[in-house]
């Protein structure tokens, strides 16, 4: 650790004050991930099964830019070491699909559940829609989930509330529509909700669910009106 805060200590001093708190931010985070066995352990390459299940979920998606190119089916190819995969470096399974940005769309492939060690689902800033595909509220095992700045619409599923392991999720800017569900309160382990500017989400009947987010930190419901909450 003690690198670490010579970097941090050295950034700091080096990096000018607009930048400081998001690049220290990501440095902790960083640091935070080594301490939970992801660094320093046995490389190994990933699993067939889940290159497998990578590669079926490429294929229902188009990819514009061609974000997935690293995303190939040669057998001595490591998906370990693809564009937006992160994976344990000590048992090889992946972990982590950080596919930010990359203006994918298409199809939500259920292949993604044979990913039964990915506990980080990125998909913010792409052109994904329709409503909520179930695959997504059966990876129960997500910790961080993101789905900001896309084009699902319809109503949020109730099962939204078996993600029980969730630590952080992100539903803003899309075009959600009916009412904030009383399930969220399943969701006991959310240090961040954001569900604000889905203007089409606009009713809230009960504000009781929040009673059990004991960990919360970070709160996010813009442009949602209170008006007709209880409690």
């Amino acid at each position: 650790m003690i690198w670490f805060y010579f970097v941090l200590i050295s950034m700091l001093l080096l990096c000018p004050n607009t930048t400081i708190l998001a690049t220290c931010s990501s440095i902790g985070n960083q640091s935070a991930a080594a301490t939970d066995g992801n660094y320093g352990g046995i490389n190994k390459s990933c699993f067939h099964k889940e290159k497998q299940a990578l590669l079926h979920f490429k294929a229902s998606l188009r990819d514009p830019l061609g974000q997935l190119s690293t995303w190939r089916p040669a057998e001595d190819d490591d998906c370990c070491k693809w564009s937006g995969v992160t994976c344990n470096n000590h048992t090889g399974h992946v972990t982590e699909l950080n596919l930010h940005s990359y203006h994918l769309r298409g199809e939500i492939s259920p292949s993604l559940l044979n990913l039964t060690y990915l506990n980080h689902l990125d998909l913010c800033f792409n052109s994904f829609d329709g409503t909520i595909p179930k695959v997504i509220t059966s990876m129960t095992q997500l910790r961080y989930l993101d789905l900001s700045f896309n084009f699902f619409h319809g109503t949020i599923p109730r099962s939204i509330g078996s993600l029980t392991q969730l630590r952080y999720l992100d539903l803003s800017f899309n075009f959600f529509n009916g009412t904030i569900l009383p399930e969220f309160g399943n969701l006991t382990n959310l240090r961040n909700l954001s569900l604000g500017n889905n203007e089409r989400l606009s009713t809230i009947q009960t504000l009781d669910w929040l009673s059990n987010l004991s960990h919360l930190q970070h709160l996010d419901m813009t442009h949602i009106s209170l008006a007709n909450a209880t409690h």
